[in-house]
């Protein structure tokens, strides 16, 4: 796969998972369908994208039998996705967007009171 392609493919990725749309996965656009499948397929097993039953519909439309386990490997292989990337950088994305949205949750609130970050299960200071 070129550096094309997967660009493409990372940034459709990204923007569907923050604005979920089944029928993008569908209408012509210059990614290949079969890509999409095994794409959709993939991040329908994961834990983290979200829209796992749609996905999984939407990858066995485009491509009947990509849930086969086997056919899945043979398709990946095939298609020579660098899934670590890929996987990677829409993850990275995703939570680069939300911050920048302001829709990320704050792990380490600021408190005013101590003018310094504080985990919110801890006391402010340890003696």
């Amino acid at each position: 796969m070129d550096k094309l392609d997967l660009e493409l493919l990372t940034q459709f990725c990204t923007n569907q998972r923050s604005d979920f749309d089944p029928n993008a996965w569908k209408r012509g656009h210059p990614i290949d369908s079969r890509l999409l499948a095994v794409i959709a397929h993939y991040l329908s097993m994961t834990s983290w994208y979200g829209h796992e039953l749609e996905l999984e519909v939407i990858a066995e439309s485009l491509l009947p039998g990509i849930s086969d386990k086997r056919r899945f490997n043979s398709e990946l292989r095939d298609l020579a996705i660098d899934m670590p990337y890929l996987s990677a950088t829409v993850r990275y994305r995703t939570e680069m967007r939300r911050i920048v949205d302001g829709t990320a949750p704050k792990f380490w609130p600021y408190t005013r009171a101590s003018g310094s970050a504080q985990a919110p299960d801890r006391p402010a200071s340890v003696d």
